[in-house]
């Protein structure tokens, strides 16, 4: 039943825009800041490598159990009711669907509707205008079949070398997904989400690191400004993804704005089994970051953890500072995650060079 559910799902949003292809969330005039190194490359290593983030991967992107993860988020997806079973139904609703209670232990649900469901049903949409600007043919098609390939990419490096039962490929891509995709291809989603609560796509530029062959800094962020007055100079702000904060935003001129906020950060997954079956629990530390934007396009953030891994993050996106009319991006880390690290990216190549100085 789910299989044909998806299918007419799948129809519908291949033709849900028809020829009036309308953008409201990829902005081609900016050349500069987040928006800049938007293309399909960029965010397929950010939905891919995501979780490298975290501290608990190894982030040598060559020394993936590559097969064993896909062997076992194939199987899971493809049996999702004997998985669901084995898993217990009760704990699949309250764990990965929803529930009111504040518990680390059962927030999983969480991430699934802020960064699967609203921020990955952003990202197919902003991705089908790329597609659509750039003229290439079926751009809906064409952004579904980049969205499925870093997702299942994603779960299979989330997954690892673990085989048995494990749930969040069957939320993330038979759920939660399908319904961000479903509803980022209605009118009424695309208004709401670029208009009444608008979301960006903040997120990161990866860096490789040729010495030990580590993607450092990759990863999918979004960020809101929702001003409660249009007048307003100053607006609710919020930031979420590995780095979730929440904070004010104020306008300083027609394009600009600097905003803070304060929040948590996953400094650490940890899995745990139950029955045979795999779920995650976030190991979470302090946050305080600041960031400056133009027409809402990140140009530069500056994140502080603690106090378990004390750690800054400096990242500088291309087309701030530079020479002549070539402005490059930069990447700075310091602390218990990063050691020291500098980095520099050079558009319009998707991924920079980044070294490292232990302490």
């Amino acid at each position: 039943m789910y299989k044909k559910i998806i299918l007419l799902m799948l129809i519908f949003v291949i033709n849900a825009s028809g020829d009036d292809y309308e953008y409201y969330f990829y902005n081609p005039d900016l050349d500069y800041g987040s928006e800049s190194i938007f293309n399909p490359i960029s965010l397929f290593i950010n939905g891919s490598f995501d979780i490298l983030r975290n501290g608990a991967h190894n982030k040598n992107i060559f020394d993936q159990p590559y097969k064993t993860g896909f062997n076992n988020v194939i199987d899971n997806v493809l049996h999702p009711l004997d998985n669901i079973r084995n898993y217990g139904v009760k704990n699949f609703l309250n764990r990965e669907i929803f529930n009111l209670e504040v518990n680390k232990n059962e927030s999983q649900f969480l991430p699934n509707i802020g960064l699967h469901l609203i921020g990955n049903g952003m990202q197919y949409r902003k991705l089908a205008e790329w597609y659509d600007y750039h003229e290439y043919p079926n751009p809906n098609l064409l952004s579904i079949i980049t969205t499925i390939s870093y997702q299942l990419v994603n779960e299979i490096v989330e997954n690892g070398s673990y085989s048995g039962t494990n749930v969040d490929p069957i939320s993330d891509m038979l759920i939660f997904n399908p319904l961000g995709i479903l509803l980022f291809s209605t009118k009424a989603g695309q208004e709401f989400f670029s208009n009444k609560i608008p979301i960006y796509d903040w997120s990161l530029n990866p860096y490789f690191n040729p010495n030990n062959y580590f993607l450092e800094n990759a990863g999918q962020q979004y960020a809101t400004k929702i001003k409660l007055k249009t007048t307003d100079k100053n607006a609710l702000f919020g930031y979420w993804g590995v780095v979730s904060t929440f904070g004010i935003s104020h306008t300083i001129n027609e394009t600009d704005a600097i905003s803070f906020s304060a929040g948590a950060v996953v400094a650490k997954l940890t899995p745990n089994e139950e029955y045979d079956s795999r779920f995650i629990i976030p190991n979470l530390d302090y946050a305080v970051a600041f960031f400056y934007d133009r027409n809402n396009s990140l140009l530069g953030s500056l994140t502080l953890f603690g106090p378990k891994f004390y750690n800054l993050r400096l990242e500088i996106f291309p087309g701030v500072i530079g020479f002549k009319n070539y402005k490059p991006g930069y990447f700075i880390g310091i602390g218990e995650m990063d050691n020291f690290q500098i980095g520099i990216t050079f558009p319009p190549v998707p991924i920079g060079i980044i070294g490292e100085i232990s302490n």
